[in-house]
C-alpha cells in the first residue's frame, strides 16, 4: 500500500476510535481532530522551528523550480517571451501533464531531477500554457491547430449568435441543436438531429457562460495587463476566496453557471490567467503591482536559507 494512503488509513482509525489522527494517543480538543499538544506542536505562530522547517521546505521547492527553468530554456516564456518569474510554469510539450501529476503526485520537479531532466518539456507562462490546453495543442498566439475543424469557429460564432449553426438564419423559438426548420426537415430525419458533437456544444456552451460573466464584470479583457485574448482570461476572486467558493459551486464552467444563477454578485474581476496566479502567490497582489521586484524576493528568500545562490542562477533571477 502506498505510504500516504497507509497514513490516512490510519488517521481515520484513530479518528473512529476518538483519539487524536497525529499521535494517536490523547482525546482530541472539542470540534477537531487532533489533541491540544498536537495542535500547539504544528501551529506556525507558536512553534518556530516548524515554522522555520517549513520556510526551508519551500525554499528547496523553490530551487528545483529554478533549477528546472534554467535547464529547459530559462526564465522566459518560450512563446511570447514573458520573464516574470511568477508567472512561468512547465509545459509537456506533447501534453499528458494531468496523468504526469497524477502519477508523481504533483512532485514534477522532483521527479525531473531524479530523472536528470529528460526532454519533452518547456517554459510557459500561465497564459500560453492554459490557452495551448484550450486550443488544441497550439497556443492562440501562434494560430489554431492544422488539424483542427475550420467550421468550428463558424458554428461557434452562429451558436453564440443564436443563428443555425448550418446556414446562419435567425432561430425561431428554442431549438435544442441549434437548427433552423429548414435544415432539420432536410436532414429527413423526425428526431433532431445534433449539428455540434456532444464536446463541441459542451464547449460552445461554457464559452457563452464565460463571455456573459465578463460581460457583467467590465468586458473581456484583464483589469490589470489589459490583455484581450478570450481564451487567456478568467474570472478571479477579489477577496482570495477562490478554493472555499470552488468546493460549493464546483469547478471549471460550474463556476460560471453559479454567477449567472445569482445574477453576477459582487467581489469578482476578469484577470488573465497570468496576473490570477501571480496574484495567488504573490500574497493577493499581482506581481505587475508588486512594491518590491518579485524575483529579488525570491533571491533573498533562498539566500537566507541556502547561503549564496549559483551565479548564473542568480544572474537569471535578477535580470
Amino acid at each position: 500500500m502506498d505510504t500516504n494512503q497507509s497514513r490516512q488509513r490510519i488517521r481515520k482509525q484513530r479518528h473512529s476510535i476518538g483519539l487524536c489522527t497525529l499521535c494517536g494517543e490523547r482525546s482530541p480538543e472539542p470540534s477537531k481532530k487532533n489533541c491540544r499538544k498536537c495542535l500547539d506542536k504544528y501551529d506556525t505562530t507558536k512553534a518556530p522551528a516548524y515554522q522555520s522547517q517549513l520556510k526551508k521546505q519551500g525554499a528547496i521547492s523553490l530551487q528545483l523550480k529554478l533549477t528546472a527553468f534554467m535547464t529547459y530554456g530559462g526564465l522566459r516564456c518560450a512563446c511570447c517571451r514573458e520573464d516574470k518569474f511568477l508567472f512561468l510554469t512547465l509545459d509537456h510539450i506533447n501534453g499528458g501533464g494531468s496523468k504526469h501529476r497524477e502519477a508523481v503526485k504533483g512532485a514534477v520537479f522532483c521527479w525531473l531531477k531524479q530523472h536528470n531532466y529528460p526532454p519533452g518539456f518547456q517554459v510557459l507562462c500561465s497564459n500560453c500554457n492554459w490557452g495551448k490546453y484550450v486550443n488544441n495543442g497550439i497556443c492562440p498566439h501562434q494560430g489554431t491547430h492544422p488539424d483542427s475543424d475550420p467550421q468550428q469557429q463558424t458554428r461557434l460564432q452562429r451558436y453564440l449568435n443564436k443563428l443555425c449553426t448550418l446556414c446562419g438564419e435567425q432561430l425561431l423559438g428554442k431549438r435544442r441543436w441549434r437548427a433552423c426548420q429548414r435544415c432539420q426537415a432536410a436532414s429527413g430525419s423526425v428526431t433532431p438531429t445534433p449539428t455540434m458533437k456532444p464536446a463541441e456544444l459542451q464547449r460552445a456552451i461554457t464559452t457563452q457562460l464565460k463571455l456573459a460573466a465578463f460581460k457583467a464584470y467590465g468586458g473581456a479583457r484583464c483589469v490589470c495587463c489589459r490583455e484581450e485574448e478570450v481564451a487567456f482570461l478568467a474570472i478571479d476572486h477579489i477577496n482570495g476566496d477562490g478554493g472555499k467558493h470552488r468546493k460549493e459551486s464546483g469547478r471549471g464552467f460550474k463556476i460560471y453557471r453559479w454567477l449567472k444563477r445569482n445574477n453576477y454578485p459582487p467581489g469578482f474581476q476578469v484577470l488573465c490567467f497570468n496576473c490570477n496566479w501571480g496574484k495567488h502567490v504573490n500574497n493577493g497582489v499581482c506581481p505587475h503591482k508588486a512594491v518590491k521586484p518579485a524575483r529579488a524576493t525570491l533571491l533573498h528568500k533562498l539566500a537566507s536559507v541556502f547561503g549564496t545562490l549559483d551565479s548564473s542562477l542568480s544572474s537569471a533571477v535578477l535580470s
